[in-house]
């Protein structure tokens, strides 16, 4: 606690002023809405994954498992949270100074950590808040480059799919390529327009409030909404946003041997490392949906889609699920709290920094997929 007055103190009135609108409590019929939404999602999702289940069949399957992958598997997730760190640093680096890496790797691993407490993707808001305190990088550019950072995800994953469908083409018939191409394609346009004509996009949103009897604050919204773009502006930068790119793709590598260590130890074979990525690739496109915090039900849903196509069933995919969940969002989050404590912020402390279950938050997904 100690150390999160002295921050408070450092950070001044000017943090204060620009994080105050973001405390806005949600109307309860919305909370309502998002609720029952999220709870049906989870709940449909988790009868389908869990349909034939056979508490024995798990049983034995988990009973022959190899825990040492487990490390390697746990090793290798909180390897991709250190390229996700240098990564927003060079998203950050195209507008302000983007602080030291370590404050951002701690930044980023307490905001994940965030995520599996609290609702909404409220990690998101966390870690751009810590980074300002931590870091003194301008809140609206971190907010920003959270959604630059999911649009980078979107793509690579996108395209780690098509590319590894390319060489398996029987499995492509069982996904809405189509579909994902498009929605993926329109998501690349609006990110481009944005970056590339954020005062003219500002402008008109502000005269836009004008004729709708929002004048008022028609002025702190075009603040607010200039700072966040500019933390899209590496858009406009082709040598670093190539850069950046590229560890993306380096990061979804990384993360795709937890995916493969976690079969390796169960004994799944048949998948193999393409496998493992598409199944990698599913989830991180799932877990997108709103769900309860932790993504339950989507993760499982779509690890156990992607197992299917290998005809891994059964007990055997249900027990991946299971042992990705555990090192994927009991362990690693675990020590994200852990480090949380560490650096003096309580549980309390992390739910004051996220606004009030805001579903328009980016999710988490592109990042711990």
């Amino acid at each position: 606690m100690a150390r999160l007055e002295r921050d408070e103190s450092a950070a001044g009135a000017e943090f204060s002023q620009a994080t105050a609108p973001r405390r806005k409590t949600m109307p309860a019929w919305r909370k309502v809405l998002y609720g029952l939404l999220c709870g049906a999602v989870t709940v449909g999702l988790l009868a389908w994954s869990l349909r034939d289940l056979s508490l024995p069949a798990l049983g034995e399957v988990l009973s022959r498992a190899n825990y040492g992958w487990l490390v390697v598997a746990l090793g290798a997730y909180i390897a991709m949270f250190a390229l996700r760190a240098w990564r927003w640093g060079l998203l950050l680096a195209a507008q302000c100074g983007p602080g030291r890496w370590r404050d951002r790797f701690n930044a980023f691993f307490v905001g994940y950590a965030t995520n599996s407490v609290l609702p909404a993707s409220a990690g998101e808001v966390v870690r751009a808040v810590l980074l300002n305190r931590w870091a003194k990088v301008p809140l609206e550019p971190a907010l920003g480059s959270v959604l630059g950072e999911k649009l980078m995800d979107v793509l690579v994953v996108f395209v780690i799919l098509l590319a590894l469908l390319s060489q398996q083409p029987q499995l492509s018939a069982n996904l809405p390529l189509g579909l994902l191409g498009a929605v993926i394609g329109m998501s690349c346009a609006l990110f481009w327009l944005l970056a590339r004509y954020p005062r003219t996009i500002t402008s008109f949103v502000g005269k836009a409030m004008q004729k709708v009897g929002l004048g008022r604050w028609r002025n702190p919204v075009e603040h607010r909404l200039v700072g966040l773009l500019s933390g899209l502006s590496i858009f406009r930068q082709p040598g670093q946003f190539l850069i950046a790119l590229g560890v993306t793709f380096l990061s979804w590598a990384v993360n795709g041997i937890t995916y493969w260590a976690v079969l390796l130890a169960l004994g799944i074979t048949a998948p193999g490392w393409i496998g493992s990525l598409i199944t990698q690739s599913l989830a991180a496109f799932a877990i997108a949906l709103p769900s309860s915090p932790g993504f339950v039900g989507p993760f499982e849903a779509a690890v156990r889609f992607g197992l299917n196509l290998y005809q891994v069933a059964g007990a055997e995919a249900i027990a991946a699920a299971l042992l990705l969940r555990l090192v994927m969002y009991v362990l690693a989050p675990l020590l994200g709290l852990l480090l949380a404590l560490h650096l003096g912020l309580s549980r309390s402390d992390l739910k004051g920094l996220a606004p009030q279950a805001n579903p328009d938050l980016p999710s988490a997904g592109g990042a711990t997929g």
